[in-house]
């Protein structure tokens, strides 16, 4: 390995070797200035043979010469051009100092001129200023020619219109801050201008609206939204408001008459409802029918008032009181409602039935409520529909009293099964027929007073003054009888007022009840006294009372008390118990009412009980003298279990 290595260094020491390289590997032929210099040689050098390589030195130094002349040819064209703009800058070099020195002289000479024209330029942008000042103050507080054209001559009213008045307004409020902060003859006269230009616009709105207004002669007006901004922007001068208001009232009352008129003779579209005149035959029908379209006229009107004078625009300043609004509906039905008015009392001046009369009277009753949820207190709407109702029940008084006359007049004695008579019976009828009406009514009973005591006294009592004189009649009945007949009478009249009646005198319905009950009392005194004399206890209870009350020694010495005589009457009480058919009343079977009749028969043998008991307490007492004999009687309680 040692020996290859260095006979290869001897190689290339070789100089031949080295040369032989150099022919074999030309590095030459990759070398780009080489390339680029071989490519310049082949131009005049076409052909390689021996006589264009002898020539090669002398033509490339040829050459040369020829570049350099060429250039030389070139550097004295460029050397003139350089001369000759030397010159042209000399020139310009003369002209500048020239000028320097002239524009010297002008500046001094126009030092004056130029601070002049800076004066003037400032004193220009001053007036641009103020030319805009004047411009935004002639916008905000002159109107345009447009502007007030619209406003002094408004045939029609737009938002336009509204949108001027609204700058005329905040000019005029402007203006009281200018006044304090600026220029007061200027503030001044500027409020004077827009306060006449203000005044005629709302003048012509006040003509619009009033137009607008009279012109609502139909069943369905509609408010535009312009209509209700004029009458908001009127409503700041109440005079003028109160004008457009009037209008409207008018316009409105007029055009309900003839809608009445209408309903009254050609009924509705197309005869649907019918005319209200067609029903004149059946008072109850034709009232109703008139206090029902005066109603709906009213609901239509309230709802149209409500529409035109309750503000909802967002920018509203005006506040509408809203018990304006009933006292306008008052004034817009005030001339239907007086014809309504007549007819009613056409009506009922013609009516001969109770009854019909007392379905009016609550119609109206019912309609008066209604009214008044519209209308309020104060309203003579509500007074003419009160003085019909108190005209219904003076009538309806009237009838009933009538008919009670003639039930007095008719008084016949107390049949044999002691119950009421047809003529009682009948009244009751009619009274039940009445009460079952007001029942059956929108309007609560309760809160009608006035006319549950006209019932109680036209028919109630003389129904309870009947059933008096009736059982007065008959010379033949005994004092239970009289009194069993009142009973069922007062019961019978009971039964038909307590669904409708609660207690209370104002209406007389506890009148009744007192009635009743001292009837009921009394028959329970006739009870007890019954049983007593059935027992032969009725002469000792008798004599027992009288000395109880005055007798101060012992009872058995007193007359009628001795031992031997309450032990008859003891063992006859003994002997009535063991039939306890025999202790009631006979005639009390004929007392319709099971309660009433045990009640009566209860309470009876509780007085006989109560007597009993102190009866034997008082023979049990040995100061009073008896002895033994407490030994043969029953005891309270025996007696009390017996008879209850």
């Amino acid at each position: 390995m040692t020996s290859l290595d260095h006979g290869d260094t001897a190689h290339n020491k070789n100089p031949l070797n080295k040369k032989l390289q150099k022919i074999l590997n030309p590095k030459f032929l990759s070398d780009i200035d080489t390339q680029d210099a071989l490519l310049a040689l082949s131009d005049f050098f076409p052909e390689n043979n021996v006589r264009s390589r002898r020539k090669l030195r002398s033509d490339t130094e040829l050459r040369g010469l020829r570049l350099n002349e060429e250039f030389l040819a070139s550097l004295e064209t460029v050397n003139s051009a350089l001369e000759q703009l030397s010159v042209e800058v000399k020139s310009i070099d003369s002209c500048y100092k020239d000028m320097t020195a002239r524009l010297g002289e002008t500046r001094e000479r126009c030092a004056e001129v130029l601070e002049q024209t800076a004066t003037l330029q400032k004193e220009m942008q001053q007036v641009e200023k103020r030319s805009l000042l004047l411009d935004a103050f002639c916008h905000k507080f002159q109107l345009s020619s447009q502007e007030t054209q619209l406003l002094e001559q408004a045939d029609e009213v737009g938002p336009s219109f509204f949108q001027a008045l609204r700058k005329v307004q905040h000019i005029h409020t402007d203006c009281q801050t200018l006044i304090r902060s600026s220029d007061l003859h200027v503030g001044l006269e500027i409020m004077e201008s827009m306060a006449g230009i203000q005044e005629r616009a709302y003048e012509n709105l006040f003509r619009w609206c009033q137009r607008t207004c009279r012109s609502f002669t139909g069943e369905f007006p509609v408010f535009t939204h312009e209509l209700k901004n004029a009458l908001q922007i009127v409503s700041q001068r109440e005079a003028l408001r109160v004008y457009v208001l009037d209008d409207y009232v008018t316009t409105r009352r007029s055009s309900l008459v003839r809608s009445f008129i209408d309903s009254l003779t050609l009924g509705g579209p197309g005869g649907n409802p019918k005319p209200i005149e067609m029903h004149s035959h059946d008072p109850v029908r034709y009232a109703s029918d008139l206090l029902g379209w005066l109603h709906q006229a009213m609901a239509s009107e309230n709802e149209l008032l409500v529409a035109l004078l309750l503000q909802d625009i967002p920018d509203s300043v005006v506040s509408v009181d809203k018990s304006e609004i009933p006292m306008l509906l008052n004034r817009i039905c005030e001339g239907a409602s007086h014809m309504v008015k007549v007819r009613l009392e056409q009506i009922l001046s013609n009516v001969i039935d109770s009854m019909d009369l007392f379905r009016i009277s609550n119609n109206i009753r019912f309609y008066q409520n209604v009214y008044h949820g519209f209308l309020g207190d104060n309203s003579e709407l509500l007074k003419f529909v009160a003085d019909m109702y108190e005209l219904s029940l003076k009538l309806f008084a009237k009838h009933l009293n009538g008919h009670a006359s003639k039930l007095l007049e008719s008084v016949s004695e107390p049949p044999f099964d002691l119950e009421p008579t047809i003529q009682f019976t009948e009244s009751l009828t009619l009274l039940r027929s009445i009460l079952s009406l007001e029942n059956t009514s929108v309007a609560p009973l309760e809160g009608n007073r006035p006319l549950l005591h006209t019932i109680y006294e036209s028919l109630v009592a003389p129904l309870i003054e009947y059933a008096t004189i009736s059982a007065s009649l008959d010379s033949t009945l005994s004092q239970a009888e009289l009194l069993i007949y009142q009973i069922n009478c007062c019961d019978r009249l009971h039964q038909g007022l307590a669904l409708y009646y609660s207690t209370g005198e104002e209406t007389g319905f506890e009148k009744l009840l007192v009635q009743l009950q001292t009837h009921q009392d009394r028959l329970i005194q006739e009870q007890a006294s019954f049983f007593l004399s059935k027992a032969k206890l009725n002469i000792i209870h008798m004599h027992y009372l009288t000395a109880d009350k005055s007798y101060e020694g012992a009872l058995s010495l007193y007359s009628g008390l001795e031992s031997d005589s309450l032990l008859q009457a003891i063992l006859s009480l003994q002997q009535l118990l063991a039939l306890p058919d025999q202790h009631p009343i006979p005639q009390l079977d004929c007392l319709r009412s099971k309660k009433i009749r045990d009640y009566i028969l209860g309470s009876g043998m509780r007085l006989v009980c109560d007597f009993y008991t102190s009866l034997h307490s008082s023979i049990s007492d040995p100061s009073n003298g008896y002895g033994d004999l407490k030994d043969k009687l029953h005891q309270p309680s025996e007696i009390e279990h017996l008879l209850l």
